[in-house]
């Protein structure tokens, strides 16, 4: 029946393709919820989760659960942000359908290709596997890549070592800061 319609305002109206064509959109995703929804509730089916749709505005948007505090669940894109010591943004990545631990040593080792002397990264919990462990010290002289369930001794101490890190670049921040420039 919408396939009459649409026929007619085609025909009547063909600058009107682009708002069919979106209309078309809309209708495949109802027609695809609908069937979702028949299968999950009277058919007790439990619906894979590749064939979820989180958004239909946003067909990428994925179901992310990092186990944050507070956040079980969180809907978006992952995206892993590279910057240097002065929070610099120098690389990213878009990880769509890849967890962190996935994309840790590609991304490194793309930022390795532009910046040579890069020799200590600081990672949070997500990055961390025992392949990845061992191909970034391949790759770097300091690593920081705490595992999930990490004491929170032992996570602080390496995070002390990821301030040494940072404050060794310390004196370069505030060597124009020695002395005033005088008129």
């Amino acid at each position: 029946m919408a396939l009459i319609y649409i026929d007619v305002i085609l025909s009547e109206m063909p600058w009107m393709k682009v708002e069919v064509m979106e209309i078309e959109r809309f209708i495949s995703h109802a027609n695809r919820q609908i069937d979702q929804t028949y299968r999950r509730v009277i058919e007790n089916e439990k619906i894979p989760h590749h064939e979820k749709i989180f958004s239909i505005f946003e067909e990428h948007t994925e179901w992310i659960c990092k186990g944050k505090a507070g956040v079980p669940q969180e809907l978006g894109i992952r995206v892993a942000v590279v910057e240097d010591e002065y929070g610099f943004i120098i690389d990213y990545t878009v990880a769509q359908n890849q967890t962190d631990d996935k994309i840790a040593v590609p991304l490194l080792k793309k930022v390795k290709e532009v910046y040579p002397d890069l020799d200590g990264c600081s990672f949070d919990k997500g990055f961390y596997t025992p392949p990845n462990k061992q191909e970034l010290k391949k790759l770097l002289e300091h690593t920081i890549l705490p595992k999930s369930g990490m004491r929170k001794s032992r996570l602080k101490n390496l995070q002390k070592f990821s301030k040494k890190l940072e404050n060794s670049i310390q004196p370069l921040n505030h060597q124009s800061h020695r002395s005033k420039i005088m008129d």
